[in-house]
């Protein structure tokens, strides 16, 4: 793990200023400016997310088990922020942009289906009877939430969407990276946030299936499933 995960081992193609990707990266729709903001353009994205609706609905919803009384049952809010634990980790050992890192992180399951990828199968499954030819995809559902629905208060009272940097908007789009699983490679603006989930998502589901299984199976107690 040491010789894939060496110091800075990315820097050269990180997404920082003066990169010949900067300005891309750094391109959002019209948004009001703070002349006397310290945070970077990522960190605004990050605080930007933080604090709309759909972050905050996370917490209703369960990545792998339904059991929203149990407090040991992990929610899709706990989820992220361990996403974002793992991935910012990972940015900074190899040399990315871990505040770019930061914000695709926390958006990048905005839009997702309850009951994990299985909630989506499901969505899918009834969509194709309905025969609705579009598949429910979640990378582009948080996309769609952060695009078109997610709305914020302006200094002047006026409701606008969030209007992230392009270079975040990309790596919610990318954050799964199934194609490129076997490998951790640069992949542009994407940083690494989808080896993060990998590695959380893996961890997850075997952790509360023996949980679901043991650690509430006691006289008298219901199963967390």
């Amino acid at each position: 793990m040491a010789s894939r995960f060496c110091a800075n081992r990315f820097a050269g193609v990180a997404t920082v200023e003066g990169s010949v990707k900067w300005n891309n990266a750094i391109t959002r729709s019209d948004l009001y400016s703070r002349p006397d903001d310290i945070r970077s353009h990522f960190a605004r994205d990050y605080t930007r997310i933080l604090h709309c609706t759909a972050y905050r609905r996370l917490k209703h919803k369960t990545q792998v088990f339904f059991d929203t009384s149990n407090d040991h049952v992990c929610t899709r809010i706990e989820h992220v922020n361990h996403v974002n634990s793992i991935s910012k980790t990972i940015a900074v050992a190899v040399g990315l942009n871990s505040e770019l890192t930061d914000a695709i992180s926390l958006g990048h399951d905005l839009g997702h289906a309850p009951f994990g990828h299985k909630g989506e199968d499901v969505l899918n499954d009834i969509a194709k009877k309905l025969s609705v030819s579009e598949r429910f995809w979640h990378e582009g559902n948080s996309l769609r939430f952060v695009d078109n629905i997610e709305v914020l208060d302006s200094p002047s009272n006026e409701l606008c969407n969030l209007n992230l940097t392009y270079a975040v908007r990309d790596g919610i789009l990318c954050h799964w990276g199934e194609t490129d699983e076997r490998e951790i490679f640069p992949r542009g603006l994407q940083a690494f946030p989808w080896v993060a989930d990998r590695l959380k998502s893996s961890t997850e589901d075997s952790h509360e299936g023996h949980g679901s299984l043991f650690a509430d199976s006691r006289p008298g107690r219901p199963l967390v499933c």
